[in-house]
């Protein structure tokens, strides 16, 4: 039986610095599944499962969080100190 594939949650507005990191993660022994979101609050709702995130089986929990510091409508900061302060995201890297 196989592992599970990583999911990972890539939270990025900049195309060209979303691709740079597909591309990076393209030469990976284990492909991850990467869920990308452009603005801060999406990544809030995507990891608290809220609104169109709500289906875990199109949005799975995510095993790593790449957080941009600079995005539209929440910055990284500020996502940084939410998913910080929610329990269930304590070990989340």
């Amino acid at each position: 039986m196989s592992a599970p594939t990583p999911t990972i949650l890539h939270a990025e507005d900049d195309d060209n610095d979303a691709f740079l990191v597909a591309r990076a993660l393209a030469g990976a022994k284990v492909k991850p599944r990467v869920c990308r979101v452009a603005d801060g609050q999406n990544a809030m709702d995507y990891l608290a499962g809220a609104g169109q995130y709500r289906d875990r089986a199109r949005f799975p929990m995510p095993d790593l969080l790449l957080l941009d510091l600079k995005l539209p409508l929440r910055d990284g900061f500020e996502v940084l100190a939410w998913v910080r302060g929610q329990e269930q995201f304590h070990g989340l890297p």
